[in-house]
């Protein structure tokens, strides 16, 4: 007959988990930053969904498709909330979810660089305000690819449980996911607009 649980771990054997590790300040601060994000973003769908009419005609004026729009919306709202969460209590799912975050802010930004380009010869006569705009994002890819880099740092992954990851393996799981939605989204793009 037993007389210990066979699911408690000896005494004698330190564990080391999210708990037992102090949260990095600065997934504290993004932490809060995702969550009050994720929420604030909650309400652009439905502020789009009381005056369609006026969202729908904004969105096909712009090239996008007011259905793909709100669907992103949500899809950045909830990876926002979520994430933030599991960042706060130090979850991996948080890690992955809030390092995907910024990846895909980088694959997001850089898309739009790339639309600037394009379309930037029909702004003849504002060229240099179409320069300013284009920076604006160059900047937010640099900012984004340093919280990336972040995620990567011994005491965050540490605080996540995560100090054994391989890390080229994530960075490549993280590569290939943003690049699918992207593709899969153009692809939507060219069928439905």
């Amino acid at each position: 007959m037993l007389d210990s649980n066979p699911f408690v771990p000896p005494s004698d054997v330190a564990i080391v988990t999210s708990s037992t590790i102090k949260r990095p300040r600065g997934i504290s601060i993004l932490a809060f930053l995702a969550m009050t994000g994720g929420i604030g973003l909650f309400s652009v769908p439905v502020t789009y969904a009381i005056s369609w009419e006026q969202a729908r005609t904004a969105f096909q004026e712009t090239g996008f498709h007011p259905v793909f729009a709100l669907v992103s919306l949500v899809f950045l709202a909830v990876l926002a909330l979520v994430g933030g969460i599991g960042m706060w209590r130090g979850m991996k799912m948080g890690w992955w979810l809030g390092c995907f975050y910024y990846v895909y802010a980088i694959f997001r930004n850089g898309a739009t660089i790339l639309n600037i380009a394009l379309v930037s010869d029909s702004f003849v006569a504002e060229d240099q305000g179409a320069d300013q705009f284009g920076a604006k994002y160059v900047i937010r890819v640099a900012i984004n690819f340093l919280l990336v880099l972040y995620f990567f740092k011994g005491n965050v992954l540490g605080y996540f449980g995560l100090s054994e990851i391989n890390k080229p393996l994530a960075i490549g799981i993280l590569l290939s996911i943003c690049t699918g939605i992207t593709v899969a989204a153009s692809v939507a793009s060219a069928i439905f607009l």
